[in-house]
């Protein structure tokens, strides 16, 4: 069986979702490309080939060390769990980086922004992923039953982590959202097709 079919039956075991399992895949293939350059089989790989592949992935693609330590667990799980060897994380440590607080808008200015929005749909979906912290994906596939208007909360299905939960819905977000519905033709499935 060949190596990556044998990497992506190990992480389908994890019960991943096929997104999930696409990503994981992305370096060890890049990985795999690489050992046919240097004429090796993945068990037949040193901690020099693999700090070498790491080393030609940042300088050809030029990653961000949280990028490169994603590509490093990748390798981690494909030499644990695929080759059943010793990671020994002394040889290929994680890269350390600096974090830092990201920019977080005032409300008033939140406000402003969503008023100017021309589109419609656009702003609805806006309102309700800042006032509910909804993802992207799960605004998408909100439904009108999703919409629970008397309790003021949104129903969300198969979210991150394919859970369920519910969050809450804001007044502003609801008086958007309750337009848009009105001036498109009132959908009663996906709520913006």
């Amino acid at each position: 069986m060949d190596y990556l079919k044998r990497y992506k039956k190990k992480i389908a075991f994890r019960g991943l979702t096929q997104h999930t399992m696409k990503s994981y895949c992305t370096y060890i293939s890049a990985y795999l490309d690489y050992l046919k350059l240097i004429d090796k089989y993945p068990s037949q790989v040193t901690p020099n080939d693999l700090r070498s592949f790491i080393d030609t992935l940042q300088k050809e693609r030029n990653l961000a060390d949280r990028t490169i330590n994603t590509a490093i667990s990748q390798l981690r799980f494909s030499t644990i769990y695929v080759l059943h060897k010793h990671w020994d994380p002394t040889q290929l440590p994680f890269r350390k980086f600096d974090t830092y607080l990201p920019y977080v808008p005032s409300q008033e200015d939140v406000k402003i922004f969503i008023s100017t929005l021309p589109d419609l749909k656009i702003k609805a979906m806006v309102a309700i992923m800042y006032s509910s912290g909804l993802r992207i994906g799960e605004v998408c596939r909100l439904t009108y039953q999703d919409i629970q208007c008397q309790n003021m909360r949104i129903h969300i299905t198969h979210g991150k982590n394919r859970s369920d939960r519910y969050a809450q819905l804001s007044e502003q977000a609801l008086t958007i959202l309750t337009q848009y519905w009105r001036t498109h033709d009132k959908p009663m499935g996906y709520l913006f097709p």
